[in-house]
């Protein structure tokens, strides 16, 4: 019953992969206290579908000196997709 699901696709739904830049951004400010406004991505790859009522999990690491964070969403032990988010020093 997600709203992000809506429409992204009928009968097949999964989750849009600008809801998973945008939930990587939230919890980077609300997490890590990154205050620094989105850049770009770089690198991104989608290896698995979100799918509804599937459990992921998101692992965060803020690179200081590149300014970059990158990103893994995993289904278990598995890579559902990743990235390098750029942000504005």
């Amino acid at each position: 019953d997600l709203p992000w699901f809506t429409g992204h696709f009928p009968g097949a739904p999964l989750l849009p992969g600008v809801t998973q830049i945008h939930w990587v951004m939230h919890y980077a400010a609300s997490l890590l206290k990154l205050a620094q406004p989105f850049h770009g991505v770089d690198q991104l790859k989608f290896q698995r579908p979100l799918r509804p009522g599937a459990e992921c999990s998101l692992r965060l690491q803020w690179q200081a000196d590149k300014g970059q964070l990158l990103f893994h969403y995993l289904l278990g032990d598995e890579p559902a997709s990743s990235g390098r988010v750029r942000l504005i020093p």
